[in-house]
């Protein structure tokens, strides 16, 4: 299941994702790159449109959380 980001804007072309009450990452744009890095301050990837960062942000979350449960 995909957890509900909750997003705050920090800056101007800048992101901040909540889940659960808990830090969850980050959307950067530079132009037209969507530079998305998790809560643990990994690289998750580059996308064209803020949308797409946010989906790939709260899916990696769910992978991340999930690893980090069955350890």
């Amino acid at each position: 299941m995909t957890p509900v980001l909750r997003w705050t804007v920090a800056d101007e072309g800048f992101w901040v994702a909540e889940a659960e009450g808990s830090y969850a990452g980050t959307v950067d744009r530079q132009g037209k790159h969507h530079y998305v890095r998790n809560g643990y301050g990994e690289y998750i990837g580059d996308y064209a449109t803020l949308p797409a960062a946010q989906v790939a942000l709260a899916a990696r979350s769910t992978d991340r959380r999930t690893r980090w449960l069955h350890r």
